[in-house]
């Protein structure tokens, strides 16, 4: 009989710590998932607003010499278009990004 208490004397706390360890190492694990799905909308964001503002510098610069130069040309158009393909790059980005909050 007491062979039989030593054994659970040894064994519980070891199962408990053990169990404890498993439940924390897992919430662990979910909000470093959390971080880098974070991280990776960051980087995300980062890039496109880049892409935008260099789109808005191209149109910037376009119009810049049209005035000087007192003409128009495709360089202006180019420029537009950059600044509209980035800028619906980036309202998709949003989107997504907002909906991935809805549905948390």
């Amino acid at each position: 009989m007491t062979s039989i208490l030593g054994l659970i004397e040894t064994w519980v706390p070891s199962v408990a710590i053990g169990m404890i360890l498993y439940f924390m190492q897992r919430s662990q694990k979910k909000r470093d998932e959390k971080v880098d799905k974070r991280a990776e909308a960051r980087k995300e964001e980062s890039a496109l607003s880049m892409k935008l503002m260099s789109a808005v510098a191209q149109t910037a610069i376009a119009a810049a010499i049209s005035i000087k130069e007192k003409k128009f040309n495709g360089e202006l158009d180019a420029g537009l278009k950059a600044c509209q393909e980035a800028e619906s790059a980036y309202n998709a980005f949003k989107d997504k990004q907002a909906a991935d909050a809805i549905h948390r």
